[in-house]
């Protein structure tokens, strides 16, 4: 795992007037926890009540982390979709979660790829999986329950969790103490853009790079060029389409820990990068090319 920095949390929560404002209660909480123990990063409390007004505090927090280079960690106080999909409003409105992946990457590179997303909804932990790897990372890492859960817990949990991390400014520590309370039903997702990254570039080459996916892409584009009145040798094509599948896998890791907005990932996700291009060559060379 790699370092991240931080500099306060922004607490985004939408909850209905009968509700535990579990947000509001985490706020009181960091606050208290300032009293005595030296420096502890602030808190801040953003009540919304709909989707509009969620993109709308997003953007006003990327705003101010380019202003005034502010890291802040997200946390996200709502309820989540039964269907694993999404986060819901307190009018009813909704966010699926790949609305979300763009504005929180430009919050993300905002932050110099600081981002840590805490998703405090039911099957919160889920939101990484609706992303791809050939875009921006959505944020540093995350964490989120994989089921329902009961807002009691999840309060604990992250009090634990922030308890730790705000006074010792440590990250491990903090997801030990956040682990250490089980939920009822499921767990905590804890997850990092590299180890994200990893699954999704292989999962692609599982999926597309093979060497029958090759073939069978080649032959199409044989025929349509055939078609064109353009042709070319299906060996050729298949040649370019392998050194394309091998080329991607770079060009996926550039646009997803964003080097050209923030340079120093490529010195920062080095290690990263190589551990992928070493299980690349591995199944190319499985694959026989």
């Amino acid at each position: 795992m790699t370092d991240f920095t931080f500099t306060r949390v922004a607490i985004i929560e939408s909850l209905g007037p009968r509700e535990m404002k579990s947000g509001s209660l985490l706020k009181d909480y960091l606050a208290g926890l300032r009293d005595g123990a030296g420096y502890v990063p602030d808190a801040a409390l953003y009540r919304v009540t709909s989707a509009r007004e969620f993109l709308e505090t997003l953007a006003s927090l990327t705003e101010c982390a380019q202003r005034n280079e502010e890291h802040p960690i997200l946390h996200i106080e709502t309820h989540g979709f039964d269907d694993q999909s999404g986060i819901v409003f307190e009018d009813g409105s909704w966010l699926e979660w790949w609305e979300l992946a763009s504005p929180l990457a430009m919050l993300n590179a905002a932050t110099g790829f600081n981002l840590l997303v805490c998703v405090a909804a039911c099957f919160g932990g889920h939101f990484l999986e609706r992303m791809r790897p050939n875009g921006q990372s959505p944020c540093w890492a995350l964490i989120g329950p994989t089921k329902l859960v009961d807002p009691g817990e999840l309060l604990g949990s992250f009090r634990d969790f922030y308890r730790e991390l705000l006074t010792t400014l440590d990250g491990a520590p903090a997801v030990e103490a956040l682990l250490k309370r089980k939920l009822g039903e499921g767990r905590f997702v804890v997850v990092t853009a590299e180890e994200w990254f990893h699954n999704l570039a292989m999962e692609h080459l599982a999926f597309h790079c093979t060497q029958a996916r090759i073939s069978e892409r080649s032959l199409a584009i044989e025929l349509q060029l055939q078609k064109m009145g353009r042709p070319r040798p299906l060996v050729e094509i298949e040649r370019y389409m392998k050194e394309q599948a091998k080329l991607n896998i770079g060009k996926f890791f550039e646009a997803y820990f964003m080097t050209h907005q923030v340079p120093r990932n490529a010195e920062r996700f080095a290690e990263t990068k190589q551990q992928l291009a070493t299980a690349a060559a591995r199944f190319f060379a499985s694959q026989g090319y």
